[in-house]
């Protein structure tokens, strides 16, 4: 069953590459602003929470767009939205097509992250994954995470989480000026905590700079040779479909940071959009061009979609703002 819905997962990225769906398949949700740590390299956490979208009206996004096939719900910090467990219901409940259903947390709330994924377990479920942020060692992730105490709450939350059956959990490791190169030093001090840990269970990827979202605008740039390495620590020869995401994102991101531009086409508002936590659309987390506000489209990312192709001629041009 599974196989049958990645299968169902790829069907609808390969026919988007040819003619572009009548709506999204992929919708990355920024649930809340909300955000408890004090991370150097993102500033999501100086924003206020102010009107977002409330439980019913994601019940609603939710129902008005039943072909989504995979859901990102991220932050601000997800778990600090007590409503997550029932958020993460609606989803499963009301999203049939569902293959993949993914929310990170920086592990800060050990308790609220396991409610939250036995929520989402709790349907027939798709491909449920859980990403525990750890940015290196202890001493690393506490300075770039500005939080004392952060690193044994990360460990904590992936330890509890890894003993739910039927979820998938990893480490991210989001690679930066601060800590790319450590990748080997995070993973040994980990699995000594954990007792055990596998390549595989550590995920890496390379931080973005946005204005929209992250808030980070003139970040300094993680050294090319440093990211190579911990994308190779990486490497696990896995045939699972996430596994071999991770290897053609590892293949493909050097290639990126040497010359600026994507070495593949851009998905964005080819397949997938972006939408923040007050419900405005964007082509992705890093474009800066709002597209419009699901609140005054009745929640219909169709409806939306009628209105971005000039957008996507842009995302296509290589015109991105």
């Amino acid at each position: 069953m599974r196989l049958l819905r990645y299968a169902s997962l790829a069907g609808a990225a390969l026919a988007g590459s040819v003619r572009r769906p009548r709506a999204p398949w992929k919708l990355t949700l920024a649930s809340t602003w909300l955000c408890n740590h004090r991370c150097t390299h993102c500033r999501i956490w100086e924003r206020r929470p102010d009107d977002e979208l409330s439980s019913e009206e994601l019940e609603l996004l939710f129902a008005r767009n039943p072909s989504l096939r995979w859901l990102d719900l991220t932050g601000g910090e997800p778990t600090t939205r007590a409503d997550l467990p029932d958020i993460l219901r609606a989803a499963s409940r009301l999203l049939p097509q569902l293959v993949l259903l993914h929310f990170p947390t920086n592990g800060s709330l050990p308790d609220r992250a396991v409610a939250a994924a036995r929520a989402a377990l709790e349907q027939p479920p798709p491909q449920v994954i859980l990403t525990v942020s750890l940015e290196g060692t202890r001493q690393v992730h506490e300075q770039m995470r500005g939080t004392p105490g952060a690193w044994d709450a990360a460990i904590e939350t992936f330890a509890r989480l890894r003993e739910l059956r039927g979820l998938s959990v990893v480490l991210g490791m989001t690679l930066t000026q601060a800590n790319a190169g450590s990748a080997r030093a995070c993973f040994e001090e980990a699995r000594r905590a954990l007792g055990r840990l596998e390549r595989s269970e550590m995920h890496f990827n390379v931080a973005q700079e946005s204005s929209h979202f992250y808030g980070n605008e003139g970040m300094a740039p993680a050294s090319p040779e440093a990211v190579a390495a911990d994308l190779a620590f990486g490497a696990t020869r896995s045939l699972h479909p996430t596994a071999l995401l991770q290897r053609s994102y590892r293949e493909l991101v050097p290639r990126y940071l040497a010359t600026g531009q994507s070495p593949i086409r851009c998905g964005s508002l080819a397949g997938s959009v972006y939408v923040d936590p007050q419900g405005t659309a964007y082509p992705c987390i890093t474009e800066d061009r709002p597209l419009g506000n699901l609140r005054d489209l009745d929640y219909s990312l169709e409806a939306l979609w009628r209105t971005t192709r000039d957008a996507r001629a842009d995302v296509e041009a290589g015109r991105c703002t």
